[in-house]
């Protein structure tokens, strides 16, 4: 008889991942702290710590950008450091490190650097570590992660950046921040759908909250923004999730949705609801 129990293997590989990746997505509390940190990065600066930048051309392909953002991510790394030097043990902290993961992650994809010379160039940094006092904060903690959760990460952190940037200054982007908000959000939305991630629709579901607590601060129409709610299923984890699960339900629970049709959402195949 066909031995149809889960592979333990399999199964632990797969909380290992979760938790990682939940690990991952924790930064974003503190998003806004580290997005103003990464203001004051110096490229051009002379700091003999990241000086082993230069050599980063001999195996980049593409040295100006190499070199720039191996400068840029030491300089960052510092400011961080010393920003939260005195706090060791908050969850800022201890968070920072996955904010730099992305953010590297994000500027080498950006930079068009290939998987091969992104590898050697994770691996250049790594061995430079002690050059710029990063042993201990991002040992195991800077790594090409896959695509997938990426692209995932980056769909959140343009809410984030969109939802910061009216904060700012809500009048001037009152204008553009319904359509944005509603075609950065159902991408994001839709994900959840693809595929069963319960980290990554908590990481949203908290973004969510946060717009919905602030909105009222924002000026004219912004203020009336309602964003579709994560349904209750996709929040919880399960030992199902480890297994592909039938989209029907989500998709029906998309055209289901008030707010969606409300707003002019599109369905997961683009029609209009």
């Amino acid at each position: 008889m066909e031995d149809k129990r889960p592979d333990v293997g399999l199964y632990n590989n797969f909380i290992f991942t979760n938790l990682l990746i939940f690990d991952n997505y924790s930064f974003f509390e503190n998003l806004e702290d580290f997005v103003k940190q990464e203001k004051y990065i110096n490229a051009n600066s002379s700091i003999s710590m990241n000086s082993f930048c230069d050599n980063m051309g001999d195996i980049s392909g593409k040295i100006p950008a190499a070199i720039n953002i191996c400068k840029r991510f030491v300089d960052l790394f510092i400011l961080l450091f010393g920003q939260y030097a005195g706090q060791p043990h908050t969850p800022i902290s201890k968070r920072y490190p996955s904010f730099l993961n992305y953010w590297l992650k994000h500027n080498l994809n950006a930079a068009s650097v290939s998987a091969e010379h992104r590898k050697l160039f994770y691996e250049k940094i790594e061995q430079n570590y002690t050059n710029f006092n990063a042993e201990q904060k991002l040992n195991n903690n800077i790594y090409d992660f896959n695509d997938k959760y990426y692209y995932k990460m980056h769909s959140l952190y343009e809410l984030y950046e969109l939802f910061f940037k009216l904060k700012e200054n809500s009048s001037e982007n009152c204008s553009k921040f319904l359509t944005n908000i509603k075609e950065k959000y159902t991408k994001a939305w839709n994900k959840c759908f693809e595929e069963p991630d319960t980290t990554f629709c908590n990481a949203l579901n908290c973004f969510t909250s946060l717009h919905k607590s602030h909105k009222t601060s924002f000026s004219g129409t912004c203020a009336e923004t309602q964003l579709t709610p994560i349904p209750e299923f996709l929040l919880k984890s399960s030992t199902e999730d480890m297994y592909p699960k039938n989209i029907t339900k989500g998709n029906q629970l998309i055209q289901m949705s008030p707010y969606y049709s409300n707003l002019g959402f599109t369905s997961l195949n683009d029609e209009k609801v």
